[in-house]
């Protein structure tokens, strides 16, 4: 699963996700696949995909992508079906291995989910200022000579020997954690949360739960009881305790006073957390 570094709610480009799909699709067959037009459960989806495919790529999936739905094919094999032919069952040794490109975190949690993607985190570094064209003189892959075609053969190779002694490596990721919490709320509360949570409520006081849900959705009238997206304060408070999760490695001290639900956050343990706003 290949993600951008930068965390936003349009597409930025510029990460380098395409070119790597792209190189790999020049050592092995590829199938590309618009992951925001795709749908489990239109009529033959794979109906591009043949018995010597060797890699499936879901494009630029959309956020509510259902990975659950790949959970068979990537431990067990794909199965194929198409019009007016017999379905043909590829198992997992011979079938296509998947790739998916998104700007968004793949929702799931636990270990089904874990032991089954493998994440990549791509920083942006080209732009419309500063394309591959401009840092090398000249258009990857379509205007490469016998010599630019060794460098990139040899630079794979290296990559498969680095593989073959090191196996799957570990990278630093600066905001995968950050893009699973997203996925498991939403970019507005996020953004709320990140960027005046302490200022506008005082959080790690005590503060009136409806004063903070009324807070948000005034910010976000999209939440609101007319908004296109209704949160339910009990949701909204769910969304609380996760944050504390995520910032302060601990959920809020909630209780009944005169004037409603109250919220507390630990200070002290706020304060030796090594995650900050």
């Amino acid at each position: 699963i290949i993600n951008d570094e930068v965390i936003s709610d349009r597409p930025e480009g510029g990460t380098g996700k395409g070119i790597f799909v792209s190189s790999v699709g020049h050592l092995k067959k590829s199938v590309i696949i618009d992951g925001k037009a795709f749908s489990f459960t239109k009529a033959f989806p794979y109906q591009r995909v043949s018995a010597d495919t060797q890699m499936l790529v879901f494009d630029d999936v959309s956020k509510n992508f259902d990975f659950e739905k790949l959970f068979s094919i990537i431990t067990e094999g794909i199965t194929l079906e198409k019009k007016n032919k017999d379905e043909i069952h590829i198992p997992f040794e011979r079938s296509p291995k998947i790739v998916i490109t998104t700007n968004y975190a793949i929702k799931g949690d636990g270990n089904s989910f874990e032991r089954r993607k493998w994440e990549l985190e791509f920083a942006q570094h080209y732009h419309k200022n500063h394309t591959p064209e401009h840092e090398f003189g000249h258009q990857l892959f379509t205007q490469w000579d016998d010599c630019e075609w060794n460098k990139f053969d040899n630079y794979m190779i290296s990559n498969l020997q680095l593989y073959l002694n090191k196996g799957l490596m570990k990278s630093t990721f600066k905001n995968l954690r950050e893009r699973g919490f997203i996925a498991r709320t939403s970019m507005d509360f996020y953004d709320w949360a990140r960027d005046g949570f302490n200022q506008r409520t005082k959080a790690l006081s005590e503060c009136p739960a409806q004063d903070l849900y009324n807070d948000f959705t005034e910010q976000n009238t999209d939440y609101g009881p007319r908004g296109k997206f209704t949160l339910p304060q009990k949701k909204f408070y769910q969304w609380i305790d996760m944050w504390g999760d995520f910032m302060y490695n601990t959920k809020p001290y909630t209780w009944r006073a005169a004037n409603g639900k109250m919220i507390r956050f630990d200070v002290k343990h706020a304060e030796q957390s090594k995650l900050k706003v």
